[in-house]
């Protein structure tokens, strides 16, 4: 057996790959892969998690950013249907319900992006209106609401 061991082994010297016993000869295959590679593939580990991680970190951040923006956008189509509820009808709404009775795309403008029903407040008559997102609290007449103001200048005679 040892015989054999030291002929396997003359042969790996004499094509030189390197073995446990001889350790002149150039490395095997895995070892050679792993010496060159691996700095490259721990380098792509690294970016790859490091990429994830950062996405997470943007995609908090800028969460609850992204729905003011959207329930502004929000607000702003509902003013605009409710400008037209009053061109068509001389008054204002006395409720949302009546802008969007029949419309499912403007209905879908009541929720703010965090699920609240959006608070339309009329204010005197016929001198505008008043539409109010709870915001991320989901609470009203806090510091977070969401509010867009729309009044009218009093018609001159």
């Amino acid at each position: 057996m040892r015989k054999i061991r030291n002929m396997f082994d003359f042969l790996a010297l004499l094509f030189g790959v390197r073995t446990r016993n001889n350790f002149e000869g150039r490395r095997g295959f895995w070892a050679s892969f792993t010496r060159t590679l691996g700095p490259v593939i721990r380098l792509s580990m690294i970016v790859l998690v490091g990429g994830f991680v950062l996405m997470l970190l943007v995609y908090a951040l800028t969460y609850n950013m992204v729905k003011e923006r959207n329930t502004a956008l929000k607000l702003n189509r509902l003013s605009g249907q409710i400008a037209q509820y009053y061109q068509t009808r001389a008054m204002l709404p006395a409720h949302l319900n009546e802008v969007v009775a029949n419309d499912p795309m403007i209905r879908n403008n009541t929720f703010d992006s965090w699920g609240n029903r959006v608070v339309y407040q009329p204010l005197l008559p016929n001198q505008g209106f008043k539409l109010t997102s709870a915001g991320k609290d989901r609470k009203i007449n806090t510091d977070d609401d969401i509010e867009r103001l729309v009044t009218q200048a009093p018609a001159v005679n």
